[in-house]
């Protein structure tokens, strides 16, 4: 598991949690089936909120963290 910023790493995570896991938000909205859509989603919105707390985080490095996280999810699906 890397040491990221955790803040922005439990925020992405929490993202995915609600975007993601709930078939009822796919079936209503599809684009959330769009995952370039998802990604952009999730990183605009982690950068505002960083912006809003005072806190500078480049979008590259949002987009990196959302990456791993991603990642890591589709490892931890594999294995069970």
């Amino acid at each position: 598991m890397l040491n990221l910023n955790l803040p922005i790493r439990f925020f992405i995570i929490k993202i995915f949690f609600v975007l993601l896991c709930s078939m009822k938000l796919r079936d209503k909205y599809k684009a959330l089936s769009n995952a370039e859509f998802v990604k952009q989603m999730m990183v605009t919105s982690a950068y505002g909120s960083m912006q809003l707390e005072d806190q500078t985080v480049s979008r590259k490095k949002i987009e990196f963290l959302y990456e791993k996280v991603k990642q890591e999810k589709e490892a931890l699906a594999e294995r069970h």
